[in-house]
């Protein structure tokens, strides 16, 4: 299962632990306006839109970026050859993020789904479980990792991603929203579920039939 919470910033607990002077020191070195290098990045914009084409590259980083389009032409010249950014992908994905990949490749969408709770007169709603889902456990993946570290490496990776559009029917949800942590957190208040979908991304479709898996 899932749960990915995120802290707000406590702007309080910076202050107490900076103290009042380093605080106002950290202040002014903020609001004083910057000059060099170490502009802000909003003050270049006008530069950037406006200055001409970029110079030769200094050292090697030139021809270094010569040899990437050369490696791009032969790769669009040849339709065989794999393409170098799926071989570099698959460097990447660990043992139990291939068993993740292949069940959204040959089992096709996963169930997926928060609990919301319902605060204040407003209509407010802060979210007490989010992207829960039984597709790790479906993949066969057995180790100690949270679930949630594993499913955020494949995000990070371009390969999946989780879908607000749910999947047809209550019959996918049904495990799901019958397991202890998604039960636990709907006794939270007023809580309601938001049903989604984790998907492969288009990058992610592309690697698996790299690899040889369905489409």
């Amino acid at each position: 299962m899932i749960a990915i919470a995120t802290a707000p910033l406590d702007l309080a607990g910076s202050v107490a632990r900076w103290g009042g002077r380093g605080l106002r020191r950290q202040l002014r070195a903020l609001l004083d306006e910057p000059t060099g290098p170490e502009r802000a990045l909003g003050t270049g914009t006008a530069d950037a839109c406006t200055a001409g084409p970029a110079g030769p590259g200094g050292g090697g980083l030139g021809a270094r970026f010569a040899a990437l389009l050369e490696q791009s032409s032969r790769v669009a010249r040849d339709d065989g050859a794999p393409d170098p950014v799926l071989g570099r992908l698959l460097e990447q994905l660990s043992p139990d993020g291939a068993r993740v990949l292949r069940l959204l490749a040959e089992g096709g969408p996963q169930p997926m789904l928060d609990v919301r709770v319902r605060e204040g007169l407003r209509g407010g709603e802060r979210t007490v479980l989010a992207d829960a889902t039984m597709a790790v456990r479906e993949a066969g993946v057995r180790t100690a990792l949270d679930p949630a570290v594993l499913l955020d490496d494949l995000r990070r990776l371009g390969i999946a991603t989780a879908c607000d559009e749910p999947l047809p029917g209550d019959g996918p949800y049904e495990v799901l929203e019958a397991q202890p942590e998604v039960a636990l957190a709907r006794r939270v208040g007023r809580a309601r579920l938001v049903r989604k979908r984790l998907v492969l991304t288009p990058l992610g479709r592309d690697l698996a039939r790299a690899v040889g898996l369905a489409p």
